[in-house]
């Protein structure tokens, strides 16, 4: 009994940290988490398309059950205070992409506590972003827009921006961040970022898609020998 209790604590906990820290969300008691913002337009238009995030704009569909089996995974990362707290809990995300809704791409996260901290707990899913299908689109394309919009919210750029020299001042966040390396690309878009060599630096931008490569390139500020 005390260990379905606690994870039934732990989802609450999972789902608040992932909503206030990933989705822009805060906790309105008797609601649950709700978006800061119910705008009309979308957060963001990247490489031509509008981007809805979950903190700026209210999900107008009907909102489907999350199944892996019927969505895309599409990469993964570890923020490493996803809790904040004294001290902060680190959680692993996984992302993926759901073309379930005819003419949209939804971004979804699905987020787990760690478990040293909290005790035993689930995997929790919320919807994250959300773009419309275009001509010659992709889940891989669709992913990329959705995850770089949740990733400026996530570092709190502004809306006129798309990078901040303010994130990681030593460029040193990989130390902390464990990322799959399409979400290693955006974060790096957005970021101030050091590599290991050369090496390391071009593995990344080489297979980056061409809305991120420029960006990669201006926060990237030495490498390592």
């Amino acid at each position: 009994m005390n260990k379905e209790k606690n994870k039934k604590t732990n989802k609450a906990l999972t789902l608040i940290a992932q909503g206030q820290a990933i989705g822009g969300k805060v906790l309105v008691f008797g609601e649950g988490m709700k978006s800061l913002k119910a705008e009309q337009s979308p957060y963001r238009v990247l490489d031509g398309v509008p981007v809805f995030y979950s903190g700026n704009n209210a999900f107008e569909f009907e909102e489907p059950l999350f199944f892996t089996q019927e969505t895309h995974k599409w990469g993964e990362y570890y923020h490493p205070y996803l809790m904040n707290g004294m001290p902060s809990v680190g959680g692993w995300n996984k992302v993926y992409v759901d073309t379930r809704i005819e003419g949209w791409y939804l971004l979804w996260v699905v987020s787990k506590l760690d478990e040293w901290a909290v005790g035993p707990s689930d995997w929790e899913a919320s919807i994250l972003a959300w773009t419309p299908k275009i001509k010659n689109d992709s889940i891989n394309k669709a992913g990329y827009r959705m995850f770089w919009a949740s990733g400026l919210a996530l570092d709190d750029v502004p809306l006129d921006e798309y990078c901040n020299d303010d994130y990681d001042e030593d460029g040193k966040w990989l130390d902390e961040w464990n990322c799959s390396i399409k979400c290693k690309q955006v974060f790096a878009s957005i970021r101030r970022t050091i590599y290991e060599n050369e090496e390391d630096y071009f593995e990344l931008i080489n297979d980056a898609p061409e809305m991120l490569k420029l960006y990669i390139e201006q926060r990237k500020i030495t490498t390592l020998t």
